[in-house]
C-alpha cells in the first residue's frame, strides 16, 4: 500500500495496449514483483518482455538494459533453484542465460552457459534446447 497505492495515479491497463503502455504494465509488475519478493523466474520473465518491447520500438540501449536484469534474474534463479517448481527447465535457464548473454555481447559467459547446458543434458525432451546451444557455443568459437 504505502509503496505503490500511495503513489498511484489511475490508469486503465483492460484495454488494448500501446507498447508504451505494455512497457509501463510490465515495468509496474517488476516493481510489483520486487516488492513482494517474487521469484526470480518470474521476474527474468517480466523483463525478458520489457526487453522484447524495447526491441519493438528499437530502442536498443533500453532492450539492452533490461537484458542485463533478465540475466541477473535467471542467474539468481538458477543459484537459488527457485525456478524448480514452474515449467522452465534446468537446461531452458542456463540456455536463456547463455542467448541473453551473448546479446549482450559478453561472449565468454555465453560459451560458459551454452556449454553447461549439453553437459547436463539429463532430458531427452529437451533435445531442441540442447541442440541450439551446441549451434550457438560454435558460432561463438568459430568467432
Amino acid at each position: 500500500m504505502e509503496k505503490v497505492s500511495s503513489q498511484w495515479v489511475p490508469h486503465h491497463f483492460s484495454k488494448e495496449r500501446s507498447i508504451k503502455d505494455a512497457i509501463n504494465t510490465y515495468k509496474l509488475a517488476s516493481y510489483c514483483g520486487a516488492l513482494k519478493k517474487e521469484k526470480h523466474i518470474i521476474l527474468a520473465g517480466i523483463c525478458l518482455r520489457i526487453a522484447s518491447l524495447y526491441r519493438i520500438k528499437q530502442n536498443k540501449e533500453q532492450e539492452e538494459r533490461f537484458l542485463k536484469f533478465t540475466l541477473k534474474e535467471y542467474e539468481a534463479s538458477y543459484s537459488t533453484g527457485d525456478f524448480s517448481s514452474t515449467q522452465a527447465s534446468e537446461a531452458r535457464i542456463l540456455y536463456l542465460a547463455g542467448e541473453i548473454s551473448r546479446r549482450i555481447g559478453n561472449e565468454k559467459t555465453a560459451i560458459k552457459y551454452f556449454s553447461f547446458v549439453f553437459e547436463r543434458q539429463k532430458n531427452a525432451r529437451e533435445a531442441s534446447i540442447i541442440q541450439m546451444a551446441r549451434d550457438r557455443f560454435q558460432e561463438l568459437k568459430r568467432t
